[in-house]
């Protein structure tokens, strides 16, 4: 585990440059990525958003609980200090007891992940959003809890999430296990294609066709 003060310093990638001016021409509509309305819908189930200092506890847990080595620490640092809101942390009596991730994609990085080029182990910054840019969609990146209580605030976060800052908006995820793709099955997602059984959608007419 590299030292806290270099683990969490974005590589030189971090400046963003400008889209290609992919757009999907199935959507209708305009959205702005807002970490602050996330943050408003995951306060009430306990979920903060992680700050700097937070990041490599947070990244050991993932690691400890999926007992395996996850996508570097610079990486979760570099896209939760563009995003302002890829990190969401859950503590009881001070112990962190769960963690979710997730990635809210502009459009080339909506592209790149349905064309099978996006990076999940260190996704390029240009895919991913600031605060104030034009979202299309969102990636589930990370979810686990170590407690009951943690596991039903991931459950109840998802859906207020859903529900409000990501109302209207594709959301992916992978799921790393049978037990992860029937979680995902719960909240609607279904396969993107059989020749990406990994990647599942959740679209319901979210605002586009899928």
């Amino acid at each position: 585990m590299l030292d806290q003060a270099s683990a969490v310093t974005p590589l030189p990638h971090a400046e963003a440059r400008v889209q290609s001016g992919y757009r999907n021409p199935d959507y209708f509509g305009r959205r702005l990525w807002s970490a602050e309305q996330a943050g408003a819908d995951a306060g009430p189930h306990g979920f903060v958003a992680a700050s700097v200092t937070q990041l490599p506890k947070a990244h050991a847990f993932c690691e400890a609980l999926m007992q395996m080595q996850l996508a570097p620490l610079w990486a979760l640092a570099s896209a939760h200090m563009h995003s302002r809101g890829a990190a969401w942390v859950h503590h009881e009596n001070d112990a962190l007891t769960g963690v979710f991730l997730f990635l809210p994609l502009s459009w080339d990085g909506e592209a790149s992940l349905r064309a099978g080029r996006f990076s999940y182990a260190a996704p390029r910054l240009d895919d991913l959003c600031q605060p104030g840019d034009e979202i299309s969609a969102i990636y589930l990146w990370f979810a686990g809890g170590a407690t009951q209580d943690a596991r039903r605030a991931i459950m109840r976060t998802t859906a207020s999430w859903i529900g409000g800052a990501l109302s209207g908006l594709r959301i992916y995820g992978r799921a790393a296990s049978e037990e992860g793709a029937r979680g995902l099955a719960k909240f609607g997602f279904r396969r993107l294609a059989p020749e990406r059984s990994d990647l599942f959608i959740l679209s319901e007419d979210r605002g586009r066709a899928a």
